[in-house]
């Protein structure tokens, strides 16, 4: 190290030069430009004393960490200890030192008091089988949507005015199915909330477990119910909103409520939010006619009228309900299938044991399928006319076995001619002349009754009396005819059950064959008589 122009008493030494001076006891020079000296090194510090005629009563020190130079009265070798100079820099990190084994570790501390509890954390979200609120989707079996005031606690709700409403006012249905809908008029319902006072029932849905869960329930566990409803309002924190869950009993249209959730705000005026509202459940078992159904229900805080926005089966606002249902798992592959195992050897055959006894016998199993009909055999040889037929047939006859069956004629069907009551269709023409029944009647007096089936009645004698037409046996379009034989100056009143329609259109339940008249024709049609002809 070179220092330059030092001053010691008064004058001006041109160079001085020493090098480093170690704690090890190795010598160095110290040159002065009038002499030189050197000096042992015993300690961290060079004492120069040896250039009597320019440093009198001066000592110089050289440190050896800092190679500085100081330079002191003989006297009073060193002065109070100055302030302490500002710290280094940091040297370079030293090489690790060698690893040496971990020592044993040390018995557990007793351990310490429980510390107090924390505050409450935020409430989780369910994790269960989620249901999608399909408001575009009716609930089956389908049912109307519940008028507001005989939803339980009655008459304690308003209905809404919802644009639009679901499909034919029906109840929508939760499903574990989505159903995404890409019409944004479909999927945002408008509410308008106008009262502050009341409570309105804004949305009804409803699920059917056996058939709207992927898998059929007929419990509900206990736990937590979620509502995720994605809203938001005309006008921010007015609205609340919660919802009842209640048991929907098909059979007889009967709601019973099961639990009320919590409340929310709708506290968002211009882009949907999702909000959460929870509700304990119990275990309820169900039966086959039970069914969920929830009503979400909103009321206004304060303010002026309001529009609530809700969204339903939109991609990215899917209004939906998280359930204590657990989630059915997804199958994994099936493993890959085993070696064969070796063939055991057989065993050594043994004398055969007497027969049991026969069990009892089974019960006979399900008939099986028809077979397909075999080729139609030949035709087998009439031999026989059967028994007359008692209903038409197409073909006016038919054959049973070796038996050849006569059908009678109907109005609509070809066949013989029977000896009960027919009806023919189609016009007849016949060469020869045909003959009627006839009946004749020689009463002294009384009431007289036309026989089954005549169609001529001849009164022979001259006194009056009551004649009763055939209203029970008579048919469709039949015709009688009642003449007298005998002086026509007495009266035959003709009676019947029902209603006689003269040649004016009159009606009455009889007619009288006065003096002069001597033939009668009518026509029955039934239940009543017409009088064709009068003479």
């Amino acid at each position: 190290m070179n220092i330059k122009n030092i001053k010691i008493n008064k004058k001006n030494y041109k160079k001085m030069t020493f090098g480093n001076v170690p704690k090890d006891g190795s010598y160095n020079a110290l040159q002065v430009s009038r002499g030189i000296t050197t000096q042992k090194i015993t300690g961290g510090t060079l004492v120069l004393t040896d250039i009597q005629t320019e440093l009198t009563n001066d000592v110089l020190f050289i440190n050896s960490n800092s190679n500085e130079v100081r330079r002191f009265p003989a006297t009073g070798l060193f002065g109070a200890t100055g302030a302490t100079g500002a710290t280094g820099a940091t040297g370079a990190t030293g090489p690790a030192g060698t690893a040496t084994l971990t020592g044993a570790t040390g018995a557990t501390g007793v351990t310490g008091a429980t510390g107090p509890t924390g505050i409450q954390g935020p409430q989780g979200a369910s994790s269960g089988l989620v249901l999608y609120m399909n408001y575009n989707t009716e609930f089956i079996p389908t049912r109307s949507l519940f008028a507001a005031n005989l939803v339980p606690p009655l008459g304690t709700l308003m209905p809404p005015n919802n644009s639009p409403p679901p499909p034919s006012n029906n109840i929508p249905v939760l499903s574990s199915t989505e159903n995404i809908i890409s019409n944004p008029a479909l999927t945002q319902v408008q509410t308008l909330i106008t009262s502050n006072t009341d409570a309105f029932l804004i949305f009804q849905f409803a699920c059917n477990p056996a058939i709207d869960l992927g898998t059929p329930q007929t419990s509900i566990p206990p736990g937590i119910w979620d509502l995720n409803l994605f809203c938001s309002a005309s006008q921010e924190n007015l609205i609340n909103f919660y919802f009842n869950l209640y048991i929907l009993d098909t059979s007889n249209n009967s709601l019973t409520l099961i639990s009320s959730s919590s409340a929310a705000l709708v506290t968002d005026s211009g882009f949907p939010v999702q909000q959460t509202v929870s509700c304990n459940v119990p275990l309820i078992s169900l039966s086959p006619t039970q069914c969920i159904y929830i009503g979400v229900i909103a009321r206004k805080i304060t303010g002026s009228n309001t529009t609530m926005y809700t969204y339903f089966q939109d991609q990215a606002y899917y209004s939906h309900l998280h359930t204590t249902w657990s989630t059915p798992g997804i199958t994994g592959p099936t493993g890959a299938t085993g070696s064969t195992g070796p063939t055991g050897r057989d065993g050594s055959t043994t004398s055969t044991g007497a027969t049991g006894p026969t069990g009892t016998t089974g019960p006979t199993g399900a008939t099986g399928s028809t077979g397909t009909t075999g080729p139609t055999g030949a035709s087998g040889v009439v031999s026989t006319v059967g028994a007359f037929g008692t209903t038409g047939t197409a073909n006016g006859l038919s054959i049973s076995g070796n038996s050849i069956i006569l059908a009678p004629a109907t109005a609509t069907t070809p066949g013989a001619v029977s000896t009960g009551t027919q009806t023919f269709g189609g016009a007849k023409t016949f060469n020869g002349s045909i003959g009627f029944a006839s009946q004749t009647i020689n009463s002294t007096g009384g009431t007289q009754t036309i026989s089954l089936g005549a169609s001529y009645v001849l009164i022979s004698n001259s006194t009056s009396f009551t004649l009763n037409l055939p209203d029970a046996t008579a048919t469709n379009g039949a015709i009688l005819w009642i003449r007298k034989l005998s002086s026509s100056n007495f009266t035959v009143t003709i009676s019947t059950g029902n209603l006689i329609f003269n040649t004016a259109n009159a009606s009455a339940t009889t007619f009288n064959m006065l003096n002069g008249i001597k033939t009668l024709q009518f026509y029955f049609i039934s239940p009543n008589w017409y009088l064709l002809y009068s003479a």
